[in-house]
């Protein structure tokens, strides 16, 4: 099968959409032919990891929408799936060409997948008023233009199947995967990261990965920190992927001090070495964690074990009963209980460790999600 993934980013700076589509692209690319289309600037066009791909869409405006329909139409592949988030092909999320492109392309009997990794804003603040209605009409002409349509959380998936009550079979939920791939880290290389960074040889460090990251809640993690540090003078607070400066700037309150450290940005290689350099990680999501927060699957990946919240976005299918322990967003107490359980217990966070580990192989790897996105693509070329 020839399958064509098209997303307006790759290889960006802090891009989970445009590395969830090369990730996938090149686990597809073991058994089929892959080709990835995107816009100018992402890069040289070639192969790489055995994925064509091909940065020339100039814009995602009528005229580049129509460079778009050129290269589909000259590659002729049997399935394209669309990466869809609403401010990936507009600043603003108000892209309305984008579906009619799409549509077109049904008309002249493309077989679209659309992955849905957000379907609009929450009309919860006067801007997301005049953008988030937009974002609706778009997402629904997406689903008319789709054969099938891939969605990351089972909450959304519902929300849509509901949508398109007739043909809800057609609505798949799919997880994301984690965005770091594992690299070897020795005991003592891992040792020598730790002293580099500034972290004890024994003593028990947390991490959290993003911490200002969309959703997350920094707030809650330092009111845990200002607890916990003074219950427990060998607890360390990792911070990946963030500057001490931007997160004072960000949060008055950030915490500071000798046994709080900020990584500042750094590569995927660094980050998983940072990973196993942790003892547990916290995931305090404001809607609660869910199967498309890729900075806590990553955490999964390295076996670390975590602490997170339980909200209205949770998959319960995947998460309840799974080692992650899971706290009901705004019961500060039970997290805080929580965490210091394994902080305490070395025996708990090793068993905890290792069942995470068994955890996303059985979830999030990607062998697995490749395995599923076949099976739907498979169906749309089905269909008739």
């Amino acid at each position: 099968m020839h399958i064509c993934l098209v997303t307006s980013k790759i290889f960006a700076v802090r891009d989970g959409v445009g590395d969830y589509a090369f990730r996938l692209a090149v686990e597809l690319a073991r058994e089929h032919r892959v080709t990835l289309l995107t816009s100018t600037g992402m890069g040289e066009a070639g192969e790489r990891e055995g994925v064509m791909i091909l940065p020339v869409i100039p814009d995602w405006r009528p005229h580049g929408l129509r460079v778009l329909i050129r290269e589909l139409r000259r590659l002729e592949p049997d399935v394209v799936n669309l990466q869809f988030e609403p401010h990936l092909y507009h600043r603003w999320g108000v892209n309305l060409w984008l579906p009619m492109a799409m549509l077109f392309l049904r008309w002249r009997g493309v077989r679209l997948i659309t992955t849905v990794h957000e379907p609009f804003v929450p009309l919860t603040i006067w801007k997301w008023w005049l953008s988030g209605p937009i974002q609706r009409v778009a997402l629904y002409l997406l689903l008319w233009a789709s054969r099938k349509v891939v969605v990351v959380i089972s909450v959304w998936t519902r929300m849509l199947q509901r949508w398109f009550w007739w043909r809800a079979e057609d609505f798949v939920r799919i997880p994301v995967g984690s965005n770091v791939a594992p690299v070897d880290l020795s005991p003592e290389e891992r040792q020598a990261l730790r002293s580099r960074y500034g972290l004890p040889p024994t003593g028990v460090v947390v991490a959290v990965f993003s911490p200002l990251g969309s959703g997350k809640q920094f707030d809650l993690v330092v009111r845990v920190w200002e607890i916990l540090a003074k219950r427990h003078t060998d607890l360390w607070l990792l911070l990946i992927g963030v500057e001490r400066e931007e997160a004072r700037r960000r949060h008055p309150g950030a915490p500071t001090g000798s046994r709080v450290v900020y990584t500042g940005f750094v590569s995927g290689p660094e980050v998983s070495r940072l990973h196993q350099c942790a003892d547990l990680a916290l995931a305090p999501y404001v809607d609660g964690v869910s199967a498309r927060r890729t900075s806590t699957i990553s955490m999964m990946a390295h076996a670390v074990p975590l602490v997170g919240t339980r909200g209205p976005l949770t998959d319960l299918d995947i998460f309840e009963g799974s080692p992650i322990r899971l706290v009901p967003v705004g019961d500060e107490e039970g997290f805080v209980a929580a965490v210091d359980g394994l902080v305490v217990s070395r025996d708990l966070r090793l068993a905890l460790g290792s069942r995470t580990r068994l955890f996303f192989e059985r979830h999030f790897a990607w062998p697995v999600l490749g395995k599923q996105f076949f099976e739907v693509a498979a169906g749309a070329c089905r269909r008739h």
